[in-house]
């Protein structure tokens, strides 16, 4: 077992090549305190898990093998293969991968994502900062 991130209830979607995972009570890098704070800098955090935060990890599949097999896997906003960061308040996301059809603004299909979650409870705090 390998641990990719501080986040919990991960979901996972596969689709030509490229994989996504969403996860909840994950760390938000590129918030107002983290990217004004003088130490550490940004990519230096340690993440710890924060409530209602949502994160997701994109990349190919060649990119993740390449993360998993390193001997100091950090997903980061400063990850130089994969896309990571924070997206929104909420929990329990479920995420999905699908081609796209194409548009007057694209002639091809095009791989687009979707990730549903439960929302941000009116009553909560943002404790994160995100």
């Amino acid at each position: 077992c390998r641990r990719l991130g501080v986040g919990r209830d991960p979901s996972v979607a596969v689709e030509s090549s490229v994989v996504l995972v969403a996860s909840g009570s994950g760390f938000c890098f590129n918030s107002h305190t983290h990217n004004t704070q003088a130490t550490p800098r940004l990519c230096d955090q340690v993440p710890t898990p924060t409530e209602w935060t949502l994160d997701y990890s994109i990349g190919t599949l060649a990119a993740w093998r390449a993360a998993l097999a390193a001997d100091d896997l950090n997903l980061t906003a400063c990850h130089p293969d994969l896309l990571h960061g924070s997206f929104a308040l909420g929990k329990h996301p479920a995420a999905a991968l699908y081609l796209a059809p194409p548009s007057p603004a694209r002639s091809t299909l095009g791989l687009s994502l979707a990730i549903l979650h439960e929302g941000f409870a009116a009553n909560a705090s943002d404790s994160g900062d995100c």
